[in-house]
């Protein structure tokens, strides 16, 4: 019989579109925020407290709003997973909490003020996912929940630790362009873009008194051709 695994796997975004996305990477945490204005430190405010300021801010739901506070506070703990879908390059982030719930009276990220710290250790394509699984972390429901199907959700987690996917960090990078390429003279002359066209001039037959062309000529004759 497999160990008990105690730890629990956690959703959380990364803003609309996982804008954030890269910030949690870099700063190692994740941090939510954006639709609490007006909460602050979690660590010292009642449950009241946090309650009547969500609702201030003019949420609908301020009930499932504290839930998502409280999941990030005080129901997270260190050594569970992370799960953040980087929507812009169709992967999750995969990550480890270590450490405790911290407030930042100025923003960790946009207008975040709560963060955890978290220990990215990889990434994976949503594509190589069960379609089951897929579909838990296209929640449309709010920022942060635990996640059905916690066993698999840990497993997966296992499997990236031991190297499937690929780091965390490996964000895709734009490619440069290709320098213009320099043209080089033709040997072969262009022709003029609007090229003048020589017309033979006419000339006057004294017979008929007409101006024809000068092919109407014959060589070294005066009169032309009808008249000759």
């Amino acid at each position: 019989m497999a160990p008990h695994d105690d730890r629990t796997a956690w959703l959380v975004k990364a803003g609309k579109r996982a804008k954030h996305a890269r910030d949690f990477v870099i700063k190692d945490m994740v941090s939510i925020g954006s639709e609490w204005p007006g909460v602050g430190d979690l660590s010292t405010a009642s449950d009241a407290e946090v309650f009547l300021a969500i609702e201030a801010a003019g949420r609908k739901k301020p009930a499932d709003d504290l839930v998502q506070l409280r999941i990030l506070s005080t129901r997270m703990a260190t050594g569970d997973i992370v799960v953040t879908p980087d929507v812009a390059n169709g992967d999750l982030l995969f990550g480890a909490v270590s450490g405790e719930y911290e407030y930042s009276a100025r923003p960790v990220v946009e207008d975040h003020h709560h963060s955890r710290p978290v220990s990215w250790f990889g990434r994976l394509t949503v594509d190589h996912l069960e379609p089951f699984l897929a579909k838990a972390v296209d929640w449309r429901g709010g920022t942060l929940r635990r996640l059905p199907e916690q066993t698999h959700w840990l497993r997966l987690a296992g499997e990236i630790r031991d190297g499937l996917g690929r780091p965390a960090s490996d964000f895709p990078r734009i490619a440069k362009a290709a320098p213009a390429k320099r043209k080089t003279p033709s040997s072969t002359p262009r022709m003029a873009a609007n090229p003048t066209m020589v017309v033979n001039p006419d000339q006057l037959c004294p017979s008929c008194g007409l101006l024809r062309a000068a092919s109407m000529f014959p060589d070294g004759s005066e009169y032309c051709r009808d008249c000759d």
